[in-house]
């Protein structure tokens, strides 16, 4: 339909127009999408990386483990963030190597399971690292001699964690209270370096981030570098713990690079939505074929038989069993009649093809004609009570939107009740309002399915063995949502359900 064509076009571009790299990798390890940054920081060209084996940007030293790694991942799918406990290193077309980061997730289709990595270089923040780490060594080694230089570091330090960009950059003691805090982010929440000495980092989060961060932190205490999450503020942050160390070796400070992420996130949760939103819209897809294809077949085999019998009435007398075969297939073509027209209907909704047009007639005729063509859908001894309060009454409604209205309630009605049952069938004026009611003396509904009784494709498990799509009283509900009314609904199972549609008498003033 058009309109998912323009999504699958949006998306596309939201998925090449990401500033993180985007790869997915199908279960034996094919690279199968790859957004534009991807193609950025590998250097190749789209054709070149999709259908290539992942291990074309993994360096030569790690090859020999990484088809395990992709088997270790597939077998055991689930959100992980890699380098945690070890440097990762992608390979450039032109051979040169570079650190990276890499996010990893998963999602089922029905054609199996695919990887999605978020991709992101680090260079810059492992150089940031390094330089840090060097300023340290300095700091410590040379104190005495080089005082100006010192001085001079210092300076430039400080710059440097005041303009570091949306995140902080903190060092803590082992206590976990900060001795230096600086960056953008800080400003962003109205903090000064001074407001935070002395504090505890870990007492100053919210309630539902301590535990992650402390777990964290004791790690960094051990000689362990970290990277984790926090949810702050309503935003996300990323967080690169590593530990200080003394010229003993020994941890005495937490150095911690804090990056708000939540752009970031945002896209990523959109894509995984997308992917969602995706398998949703195949299993839709399945279910219609399946559905349609069950229900075609029933009324197509009544009529086969139906025909193949009247073949063999040839005399007069066997006339009435002519008439009953006759009967059964005018009744088979009209249920036909009706699951096409709530396949055709649905899938006008849903490419956003219906609107209303209003036209003035006689409320009372159309009611008439309704009833006229769903008679050969009474079962034996069945009668439709019409009850009308609008005699001489016109309406400005749009005319094949209330017909399929009333066709709907009334076929439904007649099917869920049994021989000789009536159904009840009134109009009546309320206000600047319209309200059409139609009883039945029918099955009901159980009272626990009641509240899914307008969801695509839903049947209540009483009427299992009744044939229908499970669309009807969807596309009835946006159909009188369409003209500005409204539907409601009661039933008690094993009694019978009285549906009451309420419209306007003039939609054309909406």
């Amino acid at each position: 339909m058009p309109q998912q064509a323009n999504n699958s076009e949006f998306y596309k571009h939201l998925f090449h127009a990401t500033g993180e790299g985007m790869i997915v990798v199908d279960g034996k390890g094919t690279i199968v999408l790859a957004n534009d940054r991807i193609l950025e920081l590998f250097g190749y060209a789209e054709d070149e990386l999709i259908g290539s084996p992942l291990k074309v940007l993994i360096p030569t030293k790690h090859k020999a483990h990484h088809d395990g790694h992709v088997k270790g991942f597939f077998a055991a799918p689930k959100k992980r963030l890699m380098s945690q406990s070890m440097t990762l290193s992608g390979l450039k077309k032109d051979g040169t190597e570079f650190p990276l980061e890499v996010s990893l997730n998963h999602f089922e289709t029905p054609t199996g399971t695919f990887a999605i990595g978020l991709v992101t270089d680090i260079t810059e923040r492992k150089e940031a690292e390094r330089k840090i780490h060097e300023l340290n060594d300095q700091l410590e080694t040379k104190v005495k001699e080089r005082t100006a230089q010192l001085a001079e570091s210092e300076r430039l330090y400080s710059t440097i964690a005041s303009n570091f960009p949306e995140g902080i950059i903190a060092v803590l003691d082992l206590e976990f209270d900060y001795i230096f805090a600086e960056g953008e982010e800080l400003r962003k929440r109205g903090l000064t370096p001074e407001d935070l000495s002395g504090v505890s980092f870990i007492h100053s989060l919210p309630k539902q981030s301590k535990t992650t961060a402390e777990n964290a932190l004791k790690k960094v205490k051990e000689g362990m570098n970290q990277t984790f999450e926090l949810s702050l503020f309503n935003q996300y942050f990323e967080l690169d713990a590593v530990p200080l160390k003394a010229e003993d070796g020994e941890v005495e400070q937490v150095l911690i690079i804090e990056r708000n992420i939540t752009k970031k996130k945002e896209v990523e949760n959109e894509m995984i939505n997308t992917l969602e939103k995706e398998r949703e819209l195949n299993s839709l897809k399945s279910r219609f074929v399946s559905m349609a294809s069950h229900e075609f077949r029933t009324p197509l085999a009544a009529i086969l038989s139906s025909v193949s019998l009247i073949s063999k009435y040839t005399t007069e007398e066997q006339q009435p069993k002519r008439d009953k075969h006759i009967s059964r297939i005018k009744s088979s073509v009209q249920n036909l009649t009706i699951i096409l027209n709530d396949f055709l209907s649905l899938d006008k909704l849903e490419a956003g093809k219906v609107i209303c047009l209003p036209e003035p007639f006689l409320l009372q005729k159309m009611c008439e004609l309704v009833i006229d063509d769903i008679s050969s859908l009474l079962k034996t001894n069945q009668k439709i009570a019409f009850d009308n309060g609008t005699e001489g009454l016109n309406v400005t409604w749009d005319r094949n939107l209330s017909r399929n209205i009333l066709t709907n309630l009334l076929s439904n009605a007649i099917k869920y009740s049994d021989e000789g049952a009536t159904v009840h069938f009134s109009t009546a004026v309320s206000g600047k309002d319209i309200v059409v009611t139609v009883k039945d003396e029918g099955i009901g509904i159980p009272e626990e399915e009641q509240s899914l009784m307008f969801e695509r494709f839903f049947r209540a498990k009483n009427a299992t063995n009744l044939q229908g799509t499970g669309l009807g009283l969807n596309i009835t509900k946006k159909h009188v949502e369409l003209m500005g009314g409204t539907i409601a609904f009661s039933s008690v199972a094993n009694e019978g359900s009285t549906f009451i549609v309420t419209l306007p008498q003039n939609c054309d003033q909406l």
